[in-house]
Parts: structure tokens; sequence; C-alpha cells
């Protein structure tokens, strides 16, 4: 899963990249069961990774609505945040079959989505310093 934040670019990417990964920092401090920024899938003992590299130069993304090339033909599909929080969802829950009639049924996901830009600099604030690199 991506969380898409909309920023008002007022931050230089190298800064807005060292806070996404103070953030992840963070939150393996604060849920170390639970999520880990590790690498190697064999290190991860069943934690969500927090893949804070896609922030980065010439890296990729899978957009919303794309089809995976996996069998079942699984669909990239935006959610709620209510919908994060229901544990039978799935990458696999929207598919080739059924992404259609989801689509129809919601309302557009990215509906005000750039009105509601935010800046980076008050969550940076409330982070603990950053480590010397």
């Amino acid at each position: 899963m991506y969380l898409v934040v909309p920023l008002d670019r007022k931050l230089p990417f190298e800064e807005v990249r060292a806070i996404a990964h103070t953030i992840a920092q963070e939150l393996v401090r604060r849920h170390p069961d639970r999520v880990t920024t590790e690498i190697l899938k064999k290190n991860r003992e069943g934690r969500l990774f927090l893949d804070v590299n896609r922030n980065g130069t010439a890296q990729t993304a899978v957009p919303a609505f794309a089809v995976r090339a996996k069998d079942g033909a699984p669909v990239a599909m935006p959610i709620t945040w209510d919908e994060l929080q229901d544990r039978k969802l799935t990458a696999r829950s929207w598919t080739i079959r059924n992404a259609l009639e989801r689509m129809n049924s919601i309302e557009d996901p990215w509906k005000g989505f750039a009105r509601s830009v935010r800046s980076l600099r008050a969550a940076a604030h409330r982070l603990p310093p950053r480590a010397a690199a």
C-alpha cells in the first residue's frame, strides 16, 4: 500500500525525503513488533515494511487502478482510511473481474485531494531530532 500525501512543495526534495525517513524510524521505534524498514523480506518477520525508498530519484510506484502482472490480475485500488482498518482487505481484494464495479460504486478517490495540501514543517517540528548521517 502507498500512503499519498499532498504536499505544498515548499520544502526541497532532500528535506522531504529526510522527514519521511525520520517518520518511518519513529514508527519503528514506537511499534517495533508491527513495522520495519528492513529491506530483506527474510528479516521482516511478518512486520509491515515501511518502504520510504520510494521517495527517491528514479524510483517507481504502482499507480492507482493499475492491473498487476500477478495471478488473478489484482488491481491497485485507492482505499479510504476506514477501509484500511478492514483486516480482510488484501492486495488481491480487487481484481480485473471486480475493479470496475468498485470504481463505479465509490466517489472519486482523488476529489478534493489538491485542496488538502499540507506542509511537512509542522510535522517535522514534532519529530525527534534526526541522527547525523
